[in-house]
């Protein structure tokens, strides 16, 4: 009789007392666990910047971006960005990090950023990164002999469907590699130099739609390979510095990018019979035309430039009795004209009409 008592006992105290509740208790250990990440990430990013990285912050005080360039960071430091929740972005740059340290960064699903260049990677380290799938920003570099990265990471690259950013200069790609490159629909800014591609590449390249800054130099290609870039109506940057092959016919088809805003043709041998279709593009605001084979009479279709901020005509053969065509060039900051045959007495006219423009005649001043 006394145990069938308390057996009804039991339950009508825990109907009125509450027994059996636990969402108090299930608070204090979300709240718990909350605390414990907060001091863990506080932890590491002590520990990342006694390594000399910088860190940048978002509203909240996460982190959000670790760089370690000019640090002597090693490959099992990278275990702490672990601890980082929140991080987005990490610059690897120029150091010693390689195949293993990229294995880390794959585990870093949140990353949207990654800057690699020069550093001792190879194709099997870009495979690491291959379930990166928010990541917007890939920067690869083989200009120190470091990288072995080669066409075969093209296929893991062409993958990272969200990319908008990508730098792969001195890596040998090919037209290979480029004709993967068509699958990154989003791709804005392509940075390709010395690739070893030819026309064939150029053509890939033109399927990339959204693009909006691409870097050719030191590729090995003709004239005619920018006509396939017509059709890249957002195309607002090109870079075809050193292109060797290129002659006064490739600005007849640069012309026609009427959209063009930023133009280096840096020792790329046009001549003053090029320059006159050159004049058609309006809307530019940076012309490079550095080690190029012009003259005092190629100056006049520049001065129809009127938006043009920055120009470079170092080395070539212009003089003070070419500079009056620049006169109408008010909108310009700095104008290079090192290495010619324009004296100081030219330079001091020209200022006169340009009193706003840093007018450079010395080289390395």
């Amino acid at each position: 009789m006394i145990r069938c008592q308390k057996a009804l006992l039991v339950p009508a105290l825990c109907g009125l007392l509450g027994c059996g509740q636990v969402d108090a208790p299930k608070k204090v250990v979300v709240e718990s666990r909350t605390f414990a990440q907060d001091k863990n990430s506080s932890l590491a990013a002590n520990e990342i910047e006694a390594l000399g990285a910088k860190l940048r912050h978002d509203g909240n005080n996460a982190v959000i971006e670790v760089d370690f360039r000019d640090t002597d960071v090693r490959e099992d430091d990278l275990v702490l960005l672990s601890s980082l929740p929140r991080l987005r972005s990490v610059i690897l740059a120029g150091t010693s990090v390689g195949d293993v340290g990229l294995a880390t960064l794959g585990e870093i699903k949140t990353l949207e950023n990654a800057d690699l260049r020069e550093c001792p990677i190879s194709d099997d380290g870009i495979l690491q990164l291959g379930t990166l799938r928010e990541l917007k920003v890939l920067k690869l570099s083989g200009k120190n002999g470091k990288s072995s990265v080669s066409e075969t990471s093209m296929s893991t690259i062409a993958a990272l469907e969200n990319l908008k950013v990508l730098a792969i200069d001195f890596l040998p790609m090919g037209d290979s590699g480029m004709a993967q490159i068509v699958k990154l629909d989003r791709l804005e800014e392509l940075y390709a130099a010395n690739t070893g591609i030819s026309d064939l590449g150029v053509e890939s390249i033109a399927e990339l739609g959204q693009l909006r800054k691409l870097r050719l130099a030191q590729n090995a290609i003709n004239s005619n390979a920018i006509e396939s870039l017509l059709g890249l109506g957002k195309l607002v940057e090109l870079d075809l510095s050193e292109c060797t092959r290129l002659n006064d016919e490739v600005t007849t088809s640069l012309a026609k990018l009427k959209q063009l805003k930023k133009l280096n043709l840096w020792r790329v041998p046009i001549t003053d019979v090029g320059i006159d279709s050159l004049g058609q593009l309006v809307a530019l605001e940076s012309l490079n035309l550095d080690n190029t084979s012009i003259s005092d009479a190629g100056l006049p279709p520049l001065g129809k430039l009127h938006q043009l901020t920055f120009l470079h005509l170092g080395s070539t053969s212009i003089s003070d009795a070419g500079l009056p065509s620049l006169q109408m060039l008010t909108n310009l900051q700095d104008l290079i004209v090192t290495r010619t045959q324009v004296t100081k007495q030219g330079v001091g006219e020209l200022q006169v009409k340009l009193p706003k423009t840093k007018i450079q005649l010395k080289f390395g001043t």
